[in-house]
């Protein structure tokens, strides 16, 4: 069974990159995230270069778990920083719930708090640079999501209309540099959902075809209020995946 890997572009240039020398991103520029690929679960080797030349600016290993979505997340100026966060919340249906959590990509801040709506409700608070949360629940709704510098009262950034639909795992990346880009900017991606599947079928019914099970309830697709992320390559779903911990290389 395969694996899916994805990859967050948050560091200050344009990078190419592979997965066991397998090209999978090129010209990616600045905040910006690909879709999601498939690899073969295990370990794997990651080459990382600039665009403009095709010297390795990192080549190491990674593992991944079998059935699992991973985001590999580039970033940092001049020393590029690179590390795999498992993606994917498995997530009860019809509770009208989105899940969400933050992960601090802004390289000369060292901690953040992440508020919604009027700055009252905060979801979130002393991210340190790098540092990934858990997922939060919220009652899907239409947001206003502020990010401040801790202890301040000050917003980095305010984003509106920031919708997030029930039964959807997120998250939010905070990136940029004001030393360096003179601005902060984010990145708010659909992670992996999981979807029903069909148990294993009980013994055959003697009256039946050995070959048939009437009994094995279908595969039913995800209902109506229970959407996968994005059509095509990002259109991935598992059954059984949530992982906590990142792991680094």
């Amino acid at each position: 069974m395969s694996s899916k890997i994805r990859f967050l572009q948050a560091a200050d240039c344009c990078l190419d990159g592979w997965c066991s020398n397998r090209p999978l991103w090129k010209h990616c520029s600045t905040n910006s995230c690909s879709q999601y690929y498939d690899i073969d679960y295990g370990s794997h080797s990651i080459i990382i270069c600039h665009s403009d030349n095709q010297c390795p600016t990192y080549n190491s290993y990674a593992y991944f778990p079998e059935n699992s979505f991973n985001t590999l997340i580039a970033s940092g100026c001049d020393n590029i920083n690179l590390f795999v966060t498992p993606d994917g919340l498995k997530v009860p249906c019809g509770n009208n719930k989105a899940y969400i959590r933050f992960i601090n990509l802004a390289y000369d801040e060292p901690c953040l708090d992440f508020r919604f709506s009027d700055g009252v409700l905060a979801i979130a608070r002393n991210i340190k640079y790098q540092e990934i949360t858990s997922y939060y629940p919220i009652t899907a709704s239409t947001y206003t999501m502020q990010v401040f510098r801790c202890g301040s009262s000050k917003a980095l950034l305010s984003i509106k209309n920031v919708c997030l639909k029930p039964d959807q795992s997120y998250t939010f990346y905070i990136t940029g540099s004001i030393a360096t880009r003179n601005c902060y900017n984010y990145l708010l991606c659909v992670d992996a959902c999981p979807k029903p599947i069909c148990p294993p079928c009980p013994p055959p019914n003697p009256c039946m075809p050995i070959h048939s099970c009437h009994s094995c309830p279908p595969l039913n697709p995800c209902p109506p209020s229970y959407p996968c992320p994005l059509p095509g390559k990002n259109d991935y779903c598992s059954n059984s995946f949530y992982y906590n911990d990142c792991y680094y290389y």
